[in-house]
């Protein structure tokens, strides 16, 4: 998939939310420090990521991993000192000496989602990155970035005891707040313009009604610009004529399951985090 290395091609919008994320990604990517983004789900943390990756010119890859999704062994193949080979059953398709390329960067969505016994991995590991960052590269665009997200609040990690509060610190080195659509419902026309030139020019209305855009600014989106996305899809499909209307949206949102009960339950769901054990209990070696 390719990005638009324009920073306003690929943080859609003109709202004062998305103006101030777009100035925060650039600080970012002035800097080597790891970056921790907090946001909702379906706010767009990965793509967020991305920009900061592509906003940095590294000259590595960017390697996302969800941590929901993520075996104990794929913390081991973040240790930049001493990468491990991947394990048998890991999928080829994350292998562990991709890690270790010249400047790129690694992402690891939903940190939430960690094992006790990856946490402690990953914090090991991140020991090491931080030694090497202190010895000092001629060019830290060389060294691999690392980049974190969650979409439950960190001090919610750590009050439920769910999360090691020693790496999430070393993980937020700066800390960046993905806004919800909520919060940038002027950049919903922008949004859902951009959502129907993706689809093929057979499938893809002109536009949409006035009372078409009046609706999708008025919906409380609990999954955001990922549900928006669905809708727009779903509504281009239904559209009578050359605009997509207000009944196509409308209908779209119901039969793509965006009501707000449905979603925040399913989103609840699919952001609980792991039973871990408390972290008082870690020995010092362990911490």
């Amino acid at each position: 998939m390719k990005h638009p290395m324009e920073l306003e091609a690929t943080l859609l919008g003109e709202s004062n939310a998305i103006r101030v994320l777009r100035t925060q990604v650039r600080t970012a990517a002035a800097t080597s420090l790891p970056v921790l983004l907090c946001g909702p789900v379906g706010s767009g943390k990965e793509l967020t990521a991305w920009a900061i990756h592509a906003a940095s010119h590294r000259r590595g890859p960017f390697v996302p991993f969800n941590m929901s999704r993520a075996s104990e062994l794929i913390s081991r193949d973040v240790a930049w000192d001493t990468p491990k080979p991947s394990a048998p059953h890991v999928p080829p398709t994350i292998p562990g000496d991709s890690l270790a390329l010249d400047g790129g960067t690694i992402f690891l969505n939903e940190i939430a989602q960690l094992r006790p016994s990856s946490q402690t991995l990953l914090l090991q590991a991140l020991k090491g990155y931080f030694l090497h960052q202190r010895r000092g590269a001629t060019d830290p665009r060389t060294s691999p970035r690392l980049i974190s997200a969650t979409s439950i609040p960190p001090k919610e990690l750590i009050q439920t005891d769910h999360f090691h509060e020693r790496l999430l610190r070393r993980l937020g080195g700066m800390t960046i707040t993905v806004p919800s659509l909520a919060e940038r419902r002027k950049d919903i026309p922008t949004l859902a313009l951009y959502f129907l030139s993706l689809l093929p020019a057979s499938q893809r209305p002109l536009g949409y009604t006035a009372a078409a855009i009046r609706r999708l600014q008025a919906f409380d989106w609990p999954e955001n610009v990922r549900a928006l996305k669905r809708v727009v899809t779903a509504a281009a499909r239904l559209a009578p004529g050359e605009m997509v209307d207000e009944m196509a949206v409308e209908f779209a949102r119901k039969t793509t399951d965006c009501d707000t009960q449905t979603a925040q339950e399913t989103a609840s769901r699919r952001l609980r985090p792991a039973k871990v054990p408390s972290y008082s209990r870690l020995t010092p070696s362990q911490a």
